[in-house]
C-alpha cells in the first residue's frame, strides 16, 4: 500500500524496515517507546510522506519468490562443488 512499517526491533520485520528510511522501528515490549513513534509519525505528515517514498517492504508473494530462486541458487552450486 505504499505505507512505512512500524515494528518492533525483534524478528523478520527488523531485518527489512531500515528505521527512519522506509518505517519506524521500537524496542519490542517497550510501549513508552512504540507511543514515541506513532506520535511522532502521527504528527508529521512530512515523515509520513518521505518513509512512503523509500523501498517499500516487499509482499509475501515477491518474498517467496525470491526465496525460491535463492534456494535454486544454492541447490546449483552445491550440484556443481560435488
Amino acid at each position: 500500500f505504499g505505507l512505512p512499517v512500524i515494528a518492533s526491533r525483534l524478528g523478520g520485520l527488523s531485518e527489512i524496515v531500515r528505521d527512519g528510511h522506509n518505517g519506524l522501528l521500537f524496542d519490542a515490549g517497550d510501549a513508552a517507546q512504540l507511543t514515541k513513534v506513532l506520535d511522532r509519525l502521527s504528527r508529521s505528515s512530512s515523515l509520513l510522506a518521505k518513509l512512503s517514498r523509500k523501498d517499500p517492504i516487499p509482499s509475501v508473494l515477491a518474498d517467496v519468490r525470491y526465496l525460491q530462486q535463492l534456494y535454486r541458487e544454492l541447490a546449483v552450486a552445491k550440484e556443481g562443488i560435488a
